[in-house]
């Protein structure tokens, strides 16, 4: 058991002995490096700049699309539907009931959904 202990301290050691330590790089080859990253980002800082440049008013010009006039709505008669305000009211009054039945099932009281409602309206 010894002599195999020894043979294996021995092989060990032969090898670290002949094995060429890894030499630290010295400061002008960290230097180099260095300057060489520093050239590497700024390319590539370049060609972001390319990417990034605003196009001049010509060329914003040329992309814009042409939007069709905008003509302001009638409020009755184009469609041939005339809403007076007591039919306006229903519908309104209808939609709320809708929501309120809507907030008692997911457990939400009528007096929250107003109160919500109210601030939301004085926020516009």
């Amino acid at each position: 058991m010894r002599t195999f202990l020894l043979v294996a301290l021995s092989v060990i050691v032969a090898h670290l002995a002949s094995s060429s330590p890894v030499a630290a790089p010295s400061h002008e080859d960290v230097l180099a490096q260095l300057q060489s990253m520093q050239e590497q980002m700024d390319a590539m800082r370049a060609q972001l700049a390319e990417k990034k440049a605003v196009p001049s008013v010509a060329e914003r010009f040329t992309q814009q699309k042409r939007m069709v006039a905008w003509q302001p709505m009638k409020r009755s008669g184009s469609s041939g539907v005339d809403i007076d305000r007591e039919t306006l009211f229903r519908a309104i009054e209808a939609r709320l009931m809708e929501v309120l039945a809507a907030g008692e099932r997911l457990g939400i009281s009528p007096e929250e959904i107003l109160e919500h409602i109210r601030e939301r309206n004085t926020r516009i």
